[in-house]
């Protein structure tokens, strides 16, 4: 832009310089070298506002510069603009200075003022001082001229100068081409005129409109009483040579042919002037199907079904719609690429021995004929290779006579004729490695380099062990396999290692390396002291046929598994020999027993199985762990690793029953499981009868514990117990007769008909320490002994904890939360000594049956509808069974009742032919909600049952709805007893539109406390400024406050 003044006197031209560029330049005054003695030197420099300003053309324009000391002592400076002095000498002290600017010698107006406050001067220094200038805003009444005159190219089509007030109003809009003095020369118009404003500041904006686009420019002006401020701009082609413009687009490829279910890439290059964005939408013309698209990125994939032999593709600019290019494309049908489902396999082989053929499995959709063309390389590449073999999908490599590793590759080409594109169209499997070593299995002494025997079988190798002389006792030997290995069953006895105490490490080199079973049987039995170590890389690979575990584990042996190795893939099956025999499995993994131990850090147990089937009927088939079996002083210390995908299953026919336990893991009586860390997961126990009977049973879908099993950490997670019926028992885990302390960790997601976390059979025990039971179908059932000091049950998907069969729950702490139903105690017995049951959505706590104790804790924040529980309760539930309160709170808890003429309540406590004790404690904040129905009881409601208060408080709690009885207590029904002896009532709120149950002449503080239906119920009160204590009874249809009416008011203690 080019809007500069031409014609102005210089002290203007100065001021009016320092204005427009006062982003980078100031008036500097020049400075004296040395102050005066005693004084301090002053340097001031002038900065101007950052926005463009016009001032009023004047003579005699200069700054005054006042200084003011904190004892209000001044020094006032004139400054020249001309004259420029520089430099201001003051006394020592603090000093204010305030700069204004006049047009005049009359002091007004002021024009540009400026502050700055706190300057130090100290005596002998130079201090230099910027002052930042700014426009008053004060609005004068008088009137001032514009005088503008604006140069513009002459085929400028508009013009207008538009003059605005800050302070708001309608712009004032002269027109360029029509009005004021229009000149032409030489293709440059001149437009000047003037106007008379009021004084004041205001906006002045120039727009024009040119052939290329519209360009301004906009700037304050100030207007002084009888003063003229001149504004002058200067346009020229070059100003709309710069507005933004698409001058082209150019979309490639142009042509192209693309084959139907291809995708094609498009780009486009724009070409712009100033700043318009070189974006572009992408579009189709021409298609015949929705599924021919193209995104945003200019990618087009034609659909299969396109009918359409040409499309169009057109790319549109976002900066001006109008600007676009195309490009054409010819639909055609090419060969299909072939699909390569079957990738060739590497393998490892010692120097002479016999290859296998790689092989590849490839088809393809349409009628096109496959061709075979296969490559060796020396190098891990497709680049280089040689052709080798004939046009075959397998290929035998050719000689193994020299150690070293060859790679080999095969493309697969699909030739079809009958299409009008490419004919022919290949696709390349993955690369193979083939190696071929001197020795495929390497033994070395650990601790010594070097290897001191090789062999080109496995089984050399572990023959060497049986030559006397060879081993040492108590010494260390690792096998390393640069192949996969085939063996008969091996024992790791004194027979076959001769010297007591070898340790043999197993290790595979370069990938994951498999030794395979020849023949049924124990892969390895381990014995007498002897280890065997599993390390990276190895997997023991069992079969589908066998009768016994993959790896057992006797007499003192001892099995170690580190991380990268795998026991996987074996299934034991035991068979009756007829009809009314018996049959049982012991560990598809592994088995320990008899002092053995087996100590997993790391690996992974997976997809083994054990498996009872039936023959003739009549027999008794019974699994026991599907993964690892444990039994008589065997250990097992997980401290890492997974055990996953294992199953203990029987398949029975239908005159005969069925066991299956310990899907995962089998830890039978004097055996031993610890686990520190690790994952036991997605294990099944299951029965697979197609027939439903009370004799096939499932327990344990992850674990099953006769013995101990101690959980330091670690997580049970997916495992199922199932059946036909609904005989399946513990999800996660089943204790049986041993002892399970959970000390930490998570069991959650398992699923089994009852205890999809955790079951605990009579004879069971199950100690939690602290961790969480979250997430399974349903929480912990126990018909045994439980102890829950600390942890979590919640967020199961039916009920948190079942006490049945005469089962123990002992809750001294911890948090059973967030269930469907929280706590249920049939025939069992409950004793919460502290903790939170909380949060549960059809109901806290429900006793039938059974017994509950609460010596402290909170039951709170629970809900339950009608149907939840027979007559209601939110937080407790009592429906024949006895529930003690000796102390804690039941509070927060709601019962929602829709059941249209069914009456109940309690949001707090619903007793329904039971017995509630309550002998301390506080039952405070409940609440039911009637929809349309009759019920009551917002804190306690008793139906045939006894209720019997001898001390704690009933207070705060709440009935909504038309028919609503006793804030309180509602005691409904005939047979029905609510005995009060100790205890405290008070705070209830009956909230009923009724006129039947209106209220009374008692005070707030009864209202509605107490509702009597047909039950009986003996309250002991005190009236209003009495001391004497009375007795009354609440007859059947009475509220509280109908029988005691007459009274002045009181309250129930």
């Amino acid at each position: 832009m080019k809007g500069t003044k031409k014609t102005m006197p210089a002290l203007l031209a100065l001021i009016i310089g320092l204005l427009i560029f006062g982003g980078c330049e100031n008036l500097s005054l020049e400075t004296k070298q040395v102050p005066t003695a005693g004084k301090g030197l002053v340097q001031v420099s002038l900065g101007s506002p950052g926005t463009r300003t016009l001032l009023p053309g004047a003579k005699g324009l200069y700054y005054r510069l006042v200084f003011t000391a904190l004892d209000k002592t001044t020094v006032n400076v004139y400054i020249n603009i001309n004259a420029a002095t520089a430099e201001v000498e003051l006394t020592e002290g603090i000093w204010d200075l305030e700069v204004k600017g006049y047009a005049t010698s009359s002091s007004t107006p002021v024009l540009i003022t400026g502050t700055k406050t706190g300057i130090q001067v100290i005596p002998g220094e130079t201090l230099s001082v910027e002052v930042e200038l700014g426009v008053p805003t004060v609005m004068g009444t008088a009137h001032g001229t514009l005088d503008y005159t604006i140069s513009f190219p002459a085929n400028v089509s508009t013009g207008t100068i538009a003059i605005s007030a800050i302070n708001g109003g309608a712009p004032l809009v002269i027109n360029l081409l029509t009005q004021g003095i229009i000149t032409e020369s030489d293709g440059i118009k001149i437009s000047s005129g003037n106007t008379s404003v009021l004084s004041g500041y205001y906006w002045i904006a120039v727009e024009l409109t040119g052939p290329a686009g519209k360009v301004g420019q906009s700037e304050i002006a100030h207007i002084y009483q009888q003063l003229t401020t001149r504004a002058e701009y200067t346009f020229t082609e070059d100003d709309f040579s710069r507005l933004p413009e698409v001058k082209s687009i150019a979309v490639s490829p142009q042509t192209v042919s693309v084959g139907k279910g291809e995708d094609q890439q498009f780009g486009a290059v724009v070409t712009v002037t100033g700043d318009a964005v070189q974006t572009v939408t992408w579009g189709i013309v021409g298609s015949s199907v929705s599924g021919t698209t193209i995104n945003g990125d200019g990618l087009l994939t034609i659909d299969a079904g396109e009918t359409a032999t040409t499309l169009t593709v057109k790319a549109i600019s976002t900066h001006d719609t109008s600007k676009f290019a195309t490009a054409e494309i010819t639909v055609i049908v090419n060969a299909k690429v072939p699909e390569i489902s079957g990738q060739p396999t590497g393998a490892d082989y010692s120097v002479g021995a016999a290859a296998t053929a790689l092989s590849v499995t490839a088809s393809v959709t349409d009628s096109g004929t496959l061709s075979y063309q296969w490559y060796s390389n020396a190098t891990n590449s497709m680049i280089g290779g040689t052709p080798v073999g004939t046009d075959s999908a397998s290929y035998i490599p050719s000689s193994t006579a020299t150690a070293g590793t060859l790679y080999y590759y095969v493309i697969v080409t699909n030739t079809n004729n009958s299409v009008n594109g490419n004919t022919s169209v290949a696709a390349a499997s993955n690369i193979a490695a083939v190696t071929v070593y001197a020795g495929c299995y390497v033994l070395e002494e650990d601790g010594i380099p070097g290897s001191i025997y090789e062999a080109n079988t496995f089984t050399d190798i572990l023959d060497w062990f049986g030559t006397p002389g060879n081993t040492t006792v108590n010494t260390g030997y690792t096998i390393t396999l640069n192949a996969d290995a085939t063996i008969a069953p091996f024992t790791l006895n004194a027979a076959n290692l001769v010297q007591g105490g070898v340790t043999i490490t197993l290790r595979g080199e370069g990938r994951l390396r498999e030794i395979n079973l020849i023949t049924t049987g124990s892969l390895f039995t381990i014995e007498s002291g002897y280890t065997l170590a599993l390390d990276n890389n190895i997997t023991l690979k069992g079969r589908t046929d066998n009768t016994v575990s993959l790896v057992r584990v006797n007499n003192y042996g001892n099995l170690h598994m580190k991380h990268g190795a795998r026991i996987t893939g074996n299934t034991a099956t035991a068979t009756p020999s007829g009809a009314y025999s018996n049959s049982i499995i012991h560990g598809g993994g592994v088995y320990v027993a008899d002092y053995g131990t087996f100590t997993m850090d790391g690996g992974e147990i997976s997809d083994n199985a054990a498996v009872t089937t039936d023959n003739g009927g009549h027999s008794s088939l019974v699994s026991l762990g599907g993964g690892v079996y444990v039994a008589n002083h065997g250990t097992f210390t997980m401290i890492s690793g997974k055990i996953s995908g294992n199953t203990a299953s029987s398949n029975p026919e239908d005159t005969s029953d069925s066991h299956s336990t310990g899907g995962g893991i089998f830890v039978a009586v004097n055996g031993t499981f610890v686990m520190e860390s690790g994952e036991i997961s997605s294990n099944t126990a299951s029965c697979s009868a197609s027939f439903s009977s009370s004799t096939n049973d499932s327990y344990g879908g992850g674990v099953y514990a006769d013995g101990a099993f101690t959980m330091k950490n670690g997580k049970i997670v997916g495992n199922t117990a199932a059946t036909p019926s609904s005989n399946s028992y513990g999800g996660g885990v089943y204790v049986c007769l041993g002892t399970f302390t959970m000390k930490n960790g998570e069991i959650f997601d398992n699923t089994a008909n009852s205890g999809g976390g955790a079951y605990v059979y009579t004879d069971g025990t199950f100690f939690m320490e602290d961790g969480k039971i979250v997430g399974n179908s349903n929480g912990v059932e126990t018909s045994g002994t439980f102890t829950m000091k600390n942890g979590e049950i919640s967020g199961n998907r039916f009920t948190g904890v079942y006490v049945d069969d005469h089962g123990t729950f002992t809750m001294k702490s911890g948090e059973i939360s967030g269930n469907t139903h929280g706590v249920s105690v049939h025939y069992g017995a409950f004793a919460m000594e502290d903790g939170r049951i909380s949060g549960n959505t059809h109901g806290g706590v429900y006793v039938s049956y059974g017994i509950f104790t609460m010596g402290d804790g909170e039951i709170f924040g629970n809900t339950a509808d009608l149907g939840d529980s027979y007559g209601g309760g939110g937080g407790v539930n009592v429906t024949h069974g006895t529930f003690t309160m000796k102390n804690g709170e039941i509070f927060g808890n709601t019962v929602i009742i829709t059941v249209p003429y069914y009456s109940g309540g309690g949001g707090g406590v619903c007793v329904y032919y039971g017995t509630f004790n309550m002998e301390g404690g506080k039952i405070s904040g409940n609440t039911v909600n009637l929809l349309d129905t009759i019920g009551g009881g917002g804190g306690v409601y008793v139906f045939r049952s006894t209720f019997a208060m001898k001390g704690g408080e009933i207070s705060g709690n709440t009935v909504t709805g038309v028919y609503s009885r006793g804030g309180g207590v509602y005691v409904d029904w005939e047979q029905t007893s609510f005995t009060k002896t100790g205890g405290i009532i008070y705070g209830y709120t009956a909230n009923t539109a009724s006129p039947d149950y209106s209220k009374n002449n008692m005070t707030k503080a009864l209202d509605g406390a107490i509702r009597s239906s047909q039950g009986h119920a003996v309250i002991s009160y005190y009236a209003l400024n009495s001391t004497r204590r009375r007795e009354t009874t609440v007859t059947p249809a009475q509220n509280l406050d109908s029988t005691l009416s007459g009274s002045a008011g009181g309250w129930i203690e």
